[in-house]
C-alpha cells in the first residue's frame, strides 16, 4: 500500500509530456473541441455587433485606427462628421503605428467594408488558442494547454476586443509567440530563435512601446538560463541578435518619423502627454482629458488645436516631440514636488490594474458586456483569473521545490518549465509595472491575461490530479484557498463604478457620426435621464436636435450645458450656431463674443462673428473680425470672399483680386467667389483671365445667368 501510494506520488508530482512524445488523437479532437466552441461564441458575437450603431461607425481611438488605416489603405483621408486634421502625413507618429497598420493591411486586402476586420481578427482569436495551447503543452503539460485554450476560446473579454479596431487581440498574438520564440531559445540557442523572438518583440513595441521595456529583462533571462551552456561569446552573439531583430522591426518606424516631420521620435510622440494625465493635480489614476489649461486631449484629432494652444501660451514654435518633451517634464516635476501624491496614486492605479472592475475609457466595458446577449452569457471574471492565477503560482512553486530536490542535477523537462515559468511572469512584472506612470483601462491588462490563466489552469490541473489521487482533504484546502482569494480579488476597494449614461452617450454618439439623428437623441435622452448634469450629452443632444431642425429644443439643451459650464467655449460656439440658425443673430454675436473671450485666437469663430455682423449690416465690424481670421491663418473662403467684396466697393481691386483668388484656392467649386474675382479681373482690364473665370463659373453652375450674360457681352457667349 505504502508502496502504491508512493507511485501515485511519484505520477502526480512528475511533469507532463513537455510535447516531445507523440500526441494523442485524442488530444487533438479535444482542441478541435475547444476552437469549434471559440468559434461558435465569435459568430454569435458577431452577428449581435454588427447590427450596433458603432460596427460601421467607430469612435474615439478606434475611430482615430479606423481613419488612419483607411488613409493608408486608399489614400483618402476624410474625416467623419469633420473635426481637426491630425496631420498624419507631416508629423510623427503621435500613436503606436503597429496596430493602424495591420489594419490597413487587411482593408488593402479585403476593400473597405467593416465585416472584414472584425471576422479576420476572431479568426486570429482562435490562433491565439492555438498558440496559447502549444506553448502551455510543451513546457507545462497538455492538460495544461488544453485547459488554457479553453479559456481563451471562452473568455469574454477576448471576444470583446477582436470585436472592435483596437490592438488587444494583435499584442496577444506577439506577446504569446514572443514567449514561444524566447522558450525555443532556451532550449535550442540558435541564432535564428534569437532573431525571430527580437523581431518579435520590436513588432510589439510598435503596437504597445512600453513592450520595449522587456528588451533588457529579456536579455537578463537569457544571461541567466544559458550562462553554463553557453559560451561567452555564443551567448553575446545571441544578445546581439536579439537586440538587432527588435531594432530592425522599430528602424522603419524612427526612419518614417525622421523623414517625414525630421524629428529623432523612435516609435510616437505621445508618451509626454500620457505621462502628463497620469500625474497632474487632477490625476485620480483614470483617463482625465483637461491637459493644464490649454483644452481637451479627448482624441488624437484634439492634439494638434493643443500644440497650437502650447504655442501661444508659451510663446515659441514646438514641434511634436518637443511638446511630448515638455508635457513629460511637466509630469515629472509634479512627481517630484508632490512624492505622496504620486505614491498614493501608484498604489491606486496597481489595485486598479489587479482590481475587479473593468475600467472604462473609450467604451463602458461593463455595460457592452451586460448588454450583449452572447457575452453576458459567458461565465468569467478578473477576479477569477487573478484568484486562479495566485493558486497555481503558489502550487506550481511548491511542487518545482519537491521536483527539485528529487531529479538528479543536469537539463531536463522541469528545467525548462523553470525557464518558461520564469519568462511568463517576468513579462507579466515589466508590463505591470510599465503601466503605473500613466492611467488605468481595461483595454491595458487585456495582453496579460493569458499569461495569468496559463497558471490559472496549472492550478486546475494540479487541484484534479489531487482529486483523481484521492488526496480530497488536500483538494479541498486548495478548492476553499481559491474560493477565498476569487472572493478577495472581488473586493472593490475603490469608489469606482462603470457609468451606465456614458455608455448611452457613446451608443448617441455612434448614431450621431452616421448622420441618424433621430436614434441619436433617443440615445442622448437616456444619458441625460440617468445623470441631468451629463454636459456632453446636453451639448451633444442640442446639436443633434439642430440637425432635425428642431431649433427651440436645440437651444434649450445648449443652455442647460452653458449653465453646466459657464465658462465652455464649445456650448457658447453651439448655442450661438442654433441662434443664427433660428435668426437670432444679436444672441448669436453674443455667445460668439464669448466664446472668442475664451479663445481669442480661433479663426473660425472670428469668421462666424464676422457673419453675424454682417448680417446686422455692421460692416466694419464684420471685415475688422475677417481681417483678424485671415491673421490667424483661417482656412474659410468666406472670410477672404467677404474682404475680397469690401475692397471692391472701396476701388481696390488689386487687394479684392487677392482675396478672392485665395478664396477660390480654399474652395475650388464655390461659384459666387470665383464670379466675383472674374468680375474683379474685368473692371482691372484683365479680360482673358476674367473670361476664363465666367466659363468656370458656367461649369460649376450652368444656370448662372450673370456669367453667361457677360461672357455674352464680351463676345463669348456662343463658344462657351
Amino acid at each position: 500500500m505504502a508502496r502504491r501510494k508512493s507511485q501515485a506520488k511519484a505520477r502526480r508530482e512528475r511533469p507532463e509530456s513537455d510535447g516531445r512524445v507523440g500526441s494523442h488523437r485524442g488530444e487533438w479532437l479535444v482542441l478541435a473541441g475547444i476552437l469549434l466552441v471559440g468559434l461558435s461564441l465569435r459568430a454569435a458575437y458577431l452577428g449581435e455587433i454588427v447590427r450596433g450603431p458603432d460596427f460601421d461607425s467607430p469612435g474615439v481611438d478606434a475611430g482615430f485606427h479606423d481613419y488612419w488605416a483607411r488613409g493608408l489603405a486608399f489614400g483618402d483621408w476624410p474625416r467623419r462628421g469633420g473635426g481637426s486634421d491630425p496631420r498624419i502625413g507631416s508629423t510623427p507618429f503621435l500613436r503606436p503605428p503597429g496596430y493602424p497598420y495591420f489594419l490597413a493591411l487587411i482593408y488593402k486586402l479585403t476593400g473597405p467594408g467593416y465585416l472584414a476586420p472584425r471576422v479576420i481578427q476572431m479568426a486570429l482569436g482562435l490562433v491565439n488558442c492555438a498558440l496559447a495551447f502549444w506553448l502551455a503543452r510543451r513546457w507545462f503539460g497538455r492538460g495544461v494547454g488544453l485547459l488554457l485554450a479553453g479559456f481563451m476560446a471562452c473568455y469574454w473579454i477576448f471576444i470583446y476586443y477582436e470585436g472592435q479596431l483596437h490592438e488587444p487581440v494583435l499584442l496577444v498574438f506577439l506577446l504569446l509567440s514572443l514567449a514561444g520564440g524566447l522558450g525555443l531559445w532556451a532550449e535550442k540557442l540558435t541564432l535564428r530563435y534569437a532573431l525571430a523572438a527580437g523581431l518579435l518583440l520590436g513588432l510589439a513595441a510598435l503596437t504597445r512601446p512600453n513592450a520595449l521595456l522587456f528588451l533588457p529583462v529579456a536579455l537578463a533571462w537569457g544571461g541567466r538560463v544559458a550562462y553554463r551552456r553557453c559560451p561567452g561569446r555564443r551567448l553575446c552573439a545571441a544578445g546581439i541578435t536579439f537586440v538587432v531583430g527588435a531594432a530592425a522591426a522599430i528602424a522603419p518606424a524612427a526612419l518614417r518619423n525622421y523623414l517625414v516631420a525630421r524629428e529623432s521620435v523612435l516609435i510616437s510622440a505621445n508618451a509626454g502627454i500620457n505621462l502628463l494625465i497620469g500625474n497632474h493635480e487632477k490625476a485620480d489614476g483614470f483617463f482625465v482629458g483637461q491637459i493644464l489649461d490649454l483644452g481637451q486631449f479627448r482624441t488624437c484629432y484634439d492634439y494638434p488645436r493643443l500644440i497650437e494652444n502650447l504655442e501661444a501660451q508659451q510663446g515659441r514654435a514646438f514641434t511634436y516631440s518637443q511638446a511630448s518633451s515638455y508635457f513629460a517634464g511637466q509630469a515629472l516635476g509634479f512627481m517630484r514636488h508632490h512624492p505622496g501624491r504620486v505614491l498614493q496614486l501608484t498604489l491606486k492605479k496597481a489595485w486598479l490594474f489587479w482590481g475587479p472592475r473593468e475600467i472604462s475609457h473609450n467604451q463602458e466595458v461593463h455595460y457592452e458586456r451586460e448588454f450583449s446577449g452572447v457575452l453576458g452569457r459567458v461565465p468569467g471574471s478578473f477576479s477569477g483569473v487573478a484568484g486562479l492565477f495566485v493558486v497555481g503560482l503558489l502550487l506550481w512553486a511548491g511542487q518545482r521545490r519537491r521536483r527539485k530536490k528529487s531529479l538528479p542535477v543536469g537539463p531536463s523537462p522541469v528545467e525548462g518549465q523553470a525557464r518558461m515559468a520564469a519568462l511568463v511572469l517576468l513579462i507579466v512584472l515589466v508590463y505591470f509595472v510599465s503601466y503605473l506612470p500613466f492611467f488605468n483601462t481595461a483595454l491595458y491588462r487585456v495582453p496579460v491575461i493569458p499569461f495569468l490563466l496559463l497558471f490559472g489552469a496549472y492550478g486546475v490541473v494540479s487541484i484534479g490530479r489531487f482529486a483523481v489521487a484521492g488526496e480530497f482533504r488536500r483538494t479541498a484546502a486548495w478548492v476553499l484557498l481559491a474560493l477565498v482569494l476569487y472572493w478577495l480579488a472581488g473586493r472593490s476597494l475603490l469608489p469606482y463604478q462603470p457609468d451606465l449614461a456614458k455608455w448611452y452617450f457613446n451608443r448617441g454618439a455612434a448614431y450621431s457620426r452616421k448622420g441618424e439623428y433621430e436614434p441619436a437623441i433617443s440615445e442622448y435622452n437616456r444619458a441625460i435621464t440617468i445623470r441631468p448634469s451629463f454636459f456632453e450629452a446636453r451639448v451633444s443632444l442640442g446639436w443633434s436636435l439642430l440637425e432635425r431642425g428642431r431649433l427651440a429644443e436645440s437651444i434649450e439643451q445648449f443652455q442647460e450645458a452653458l449653465r453646466l459650464r459657464p465658462d465652455s467655449l464649445e456650448a457658447h460656439q453651439r448655442l450661438a450656431g442654433a441662434y443664427m440658425k433660428s435668426g437670432s443673430v444679436v444672441q448669436a454675436a453674443r455667445h460668439y463674443s464669448a466664446a472668442l473671450e475664451l479663445d481669442p485666437a480661433d479663426a473660425v469663430l472670428r469668421t462666424k462673428l464676422g457673419v453675424a455682423w454682417l448680417r446686422l449690416g455692421q460692416e466694419d465690424r464684420a471685415a475688422g473680425e475677417f481681417e483678424q481670421a485671415v491673421r490667424l491663418g483661417t482656412t474659410d473662403p468666406l472670410a477672404h470672399a467677404s474682404l475680397g467684396t469690401r475692397s471692391q466697393k472701396d476701388g481696390r481691386l488689386e487687394e479684392a483680386i487677392a482675396h478672392f483668388t485665395e478664396a477660390v484656392r480654399l474652395d475650388p467649386r464655390w461659384a459666387e467667389a470665383r464670379f466675383r474675382l472674374a468680375a474683379a479681373l474685368e473692371r482691372v482690364g484683365r479680360l482673358d483671365e476674367a473670361i476664363l473665370q465666367y466659363g468656370e463659373v458656367l461649369r460649376l453652375d450652368p444656370q448662372d445667368l450673370r456669367a453667361r450674360a457677360r461672357l455674352q457681352a464680351l463676345g463669348q457667349g456662343e463658344s462657351r
